[in-house]
Formats: structure tokens, C-alpha cells, sequence
């Protein structure tokens, strides 16, 4: 989920030596060897914020990339949140999301992109129930669903 870091290679800076970002090898996980992936600096400023007022990170157990443009003119991919990959054993396995779903409502808000449903992770605490709306490629066609699940405690 949000806090994805195993083998962080280390910092991402800006011009001005100011750090941006985490840089860390979910790309390289996803088979995208020329890409180099990064938490930016306002994701991890949320999270710090929620840790050291004692809040617990709430964990879905999906992980995922945006809808590009180019794979939503060309190929009619619904804008959402892209699963690239479900963690064994989490509540969104258990709801039955699947690789290649797309997340596209959280609680009843809109989730055009990967950071929107960041976004609205991070506004949930573990123990929230929370359903969401997904399009699932069934055949010739993107199907609607929507799956419950209760978050659980990032570790």
C-alpha cells in the first residue's frame, strides 16, 4: 500500500537539495526495469503526521499504478486505480479484488487515479469498513462490482 519501501535505494532532491521523494523498487517488482518509482515527500508527510499522533496507518492490501491516458484512449481502460498486485492474505484479497481490476469509487468518492485512492486510504484507520467500486475486464467488456472489506493495521 502506502508504505511500500522494501529496498529503498535512497532519496529523491530537487534543484535546490530540498528532498521530494523516497525512491523505492516497486518498478523494479512490477517488471518495469527503466522506470524508477518514488513515495513522494507530501505521501510521507501524511503518514508521519498520522504516526506521531499516535494513528495507525490502515493497510487494503493493494497495491497498484494509475490509467494512463494513452491506456484509456487506445485500449478503453476505465481512469482508476490500476491493482498491479493484491498481498497474500489481506482484506482485499479476501473481498476478492484480482490483479487487473480498477478501482474507480472509495466510500462513495470518485478515484480517477492511484493517488486519489492513496488518498483515501489515508484518511481511513484500521478496523473502517469500507466498499469499493471496481470495473473488472470480463471477455470484451469492463463489468461494474463493488466488494466490501474491513481495513486491517499496516505493519
Amino acid at each position: 500500500d502506502l508504505m511500500d519501501t522494501d529496498g529503498a535505494g535512497g532519496v529523491l532532491i530537487d534543484f535546490n537539495g530540498a528532498v521530494v521523494g523516497l525512491i523505492t523498487d516497486s518498478a523494479r517488482k512490477n517488471k518495469l526495469h527503466s522506470y524508477l518509482s518514488a513515495i513522494g515527500i507530501s505521501d510521507l508527510k501524511l503518514i508521519i503526521e498520522k504516526l506521531s499522533n499516535g494513528e495507525k496507518i490502515a493497510f487494503s492490501g493493494v497495491k497498484g499504478i494509475d490509467v494512463t491516458k494513452e491506456a484509456h484512449e487506445e485500449s478503453g481502460v476505465p481512469y482508476g486505480a490500476y491493482v498491479t498486485e493484491v498481498s497474500m492474505q489481506s482484506p482485499a484479497m479476501e473481498a476478492g479484488v484480482l490483479n487487473g481490476d480498477i478501482i474507480v469509487e472509495v466510500d462513495g468518492t470518485i478515484i480517477n487515479s492511484f493517488y486519489d485512492y492513496k488518498l483515501a486510504m489515508l484518511s481511513k484507520k484500521p478496523g473502517d469498513e469500507v466498499r469499493m467500486g471496481l470495473k473488472r475486464f470480463a471477455g470484451s467488456e469492463y463489468t461494474d462490482m463493488t466488494v466490501d472489506l474491513t481495513l486491517v493495521e499496516c505493519n
